[in-house]
């Protein structure tokens, strides 16, 4: 009799190969909520003849390709010379100045009528 292709994939490995297939499928629907690419999850199974009998053994894979979730990006601007900056070198710079806060009477604004 013939068992069926979800039995055999639970023997694989005892057990290890569905445990692996169910923690990529998370991963990688986490990935792809995330990000909004599509992602793939391919399974394989491999057959061999283990002796001249009808002995087989049997492999399996459990492959992910997720979109990548990194995202590591910033604003720069090119300069004359051409390097990068992280300031605009055609922006004017502004002289600014550290103004020393004077300590005085905190007064509330409903209480001063």
């Amino acid at each position: 009799m013939n068992q069926s292709v979800i039995t055999t994939l639970r023997q694989i490995g005892n057990g290890s190969l569905v445990t692996s297939v169910e923690n990529k499928l998370q991963t990688l629907v986490q990935a792809v909520e995330e990000t909004g690419k599509s992602g793939k999850l391919v399974v394989t199974i491999n057959v061999a003849k283990a002796t001249k009998g009808n002995a087989m053994t049997i492999k399996g894979a459990a492959k992910l390709s997720a979109p990548d979730t990194e995202h590591h990006e910033t604003l720069m601007f090119a300069t004359e010379d051409g390097g990068l900056s992280t300031e605009n070198p055609k922006q004017q710079k502004l002289d600014l100045n550290v103004i020393k806060a004077e300590k005085g009477e905190i007064k509330n604004v409903n209480e001063a009528k």
